[in-house]
């Protein structure tokens, strides 16, 4: 993964509220499973665990998982 842009994109929307589907699509695509139709899935999963603990919770839980659509 860019991890670099990955870090631009959270420390550019500090403060975002609500679900932040375009951070969802740079993870899928960074990811390289943008054509999976697991994918969306694979991030709601990791937005509803981390997210109250901020994006980079939600990297975390999405790498985690990652391997379960791989």
């Amino acid at each position: 993964m860019d991890y670099e842009a990955i870090h631009a994109y959270i420390e550019g929307n500090r403060g975002v509220r609500g679900i932040d589907m375009a951070f969802g699509r740079l993870l899928v695509e960074q990811a390289g499973v943008a054509d999976n139709p697991k994918a969306s899935q694979l991030f709601k999963l990791a937005w509803n665990y981390g997210h109250s603990e901020g994006h980079w919770e939600v990297l975390e839980y999405f790498e985690q998982m990652l391997p379960l659509i791989q």
